[in-house]
């Protein structure tokens, strides 16, 4: 009797030991998949490169390296360099350009060979065939030391006599004079983060990730953007493109397989 009592008490420890990792395992998964499906902690929007904007400093050395990969170093004639000036000063007014933009140090030589074989409907070479002759690719570096995340390399595109080549990609090229408010920069990563989520944005698998840069989407206006991405479980996502001076959504998207 004292045997069977003694398995019989050893049966029930090891059925409620058993049951206990059934259930245990059981709810492991089901929370797992609640967690995939239903997200709740990983909203707080981040930005990937939060801790790493790049400096003035950082960006003129990012520059200089393109030499280093076959592109040829130019000394740009003076009276060019007085054009473009002229130019940048009537798109971003003396005031704004003295304090937060430069001209690089650094200057490359581009030619009309570089378009030649441009179709006139390719999106790269837009407006860029009409040239038949030498052009200058001017770099510029935009810091504002108060908003550390806008931290941008500029590209202007002007002819052999330094005239604006309004039909080039010139990346960074707004007009602040006409339209103040395109150069305030108010919102920051989180404040686009809080945008994107009283838009519907949906928390994702992940942190969300928040770039300040020039828009490269021919869905939304040539403007500095905060792009606002999330990171779904079917391997894409959703990217929204906040326009910094305001917060208007100027664009929903999805990219990758949705």
């Amino acid at each position: 009797m004292k045997n069977q009592k003694g398995f019989s008490a050893v049966a029930i420890v090891l059925f409620i030991v058993v049951i206990g990792l059934v259930c245990g395992v059981g709810y492991f998964v089901w929370n797992k998949n609640q967690n995939i499906n239903n997200p709740t902690s990983n909203s707080e929007i981040t930005n990937y490169d939060e801790q790493y904007y790049p400096t003035r400093e950082s960006n003129i050395e990012e520059i200089k390296g393109w030499g280093d990969v076959g592109m040829n170093q130019i000394t740009v004639p003076s009276e060019i360099i007085d054009k473009s000036y002229s130019i940048m000063i009537s798109y971003f007014g003396k005031d704004f350009y003295d304090k937060n933009i430069m001209l690089s140090p650094y200057q490359y030589d581009f030619y009309m060979d570089d378009f030649k074989n441009c179709d006139s409907s390719s999106v790269n070479c837009k407006g860029m065939p009409r040239i038949k002759e030498q052009y200058y690719k001017l770099f510029y570096l935009m810091n504002i030391p108060e908003k550390p995340y806008v931290s941008e390399i500029m590209e202007i595109y002007v002819d052999k006599n330094g005239n604006l080549i309004k039909e080039a990609e010139n990346k960074g090229l707004i007009n602040c004079v006409k339209t103040l408010s395109e150069c305030i920069f108010k919102i920051d990563a989180s404040q686009a983060g809080a945008i994107a989520k009283n838009a519907g944005m949906q928390n994702g698998v992940d942190k969300w990730q928040a770039t300040f840069n020039w828009s490269n989407n021919t869905s939304v206006p040539k403007t500095y953007v905060w792009e606002v991405m999330n990171f779904l479980l079917e391997g894409g996502g959703q990217v929204y493109y906040i326009r910094p001076s305001d917060g208007k959504i100027l664009l929903k998207n999805v990219y990758g397989e949705m």
